[in-house]
């Protein structure tokens, strides 16, 4: 579903992932070997939540290229996880993607002006998802 959603805004699949290292692991380890398996690499890395106190020290897992980088995350509009991805993008100098991607959206289906953006995102980047809450009957009545 991720493959089919991106395709429009990148036909070639020429961009990388990035997502927050721990919940968002999984869901960045299942987009890269699906796409594998359809004959498609993606690169990918995770970005930490903080600095850990001994190794390293590095704040992103992985090894970021000079394609776009899609943000990922499970849902869109949460507190944390695109805008801690965003900033370090910035912050080390990454290529952001114009759009970002999200499993769900917890906006209200009939909130237009809210559906396509996150609110803790620049306002010109597009968010993508593949479900709503209404989707299991818990969007606004």
């Amino acid at each position: 579903m991720f493959l089919y959603r991106m395709e429009p805004t990148y036909p070639d699949f020429k961009f990388q992932l990035a997502a927050v290292e721990g919940d968002q692991s999984a869901i960045l380890s299942a987009i890269t070997f699906g796409a594998f398996a359809q004959g498609i690499t993606l690169n990918a890395f995770s970005v930490r939540q903080a600095r850990h106190a001994y190794g390293l020290m590095n704040l992103i897992e992985g090894t970021p290229n000079a394609l776009p980088t899609v943000l990922l995350n499970d849902i869109a509009n949460s507190p944390s996880g695109f805008r801690r991805c965003y900033d370090v993008c910035m912050q080390q100098k990454i290529p952001v993607a114009p759009v970002s991607f999200a499993i769900l959206n917890k906006v209200d289906k009939t909130d237009a002006a809210r559906l396509a953006v996150d609110a803790l995102l620049p306002p010109t980047m597009k968010t993508l998802w593949l479900l709503y809450l209404d989707d299991f009957g818990l969007g606004a009545k």
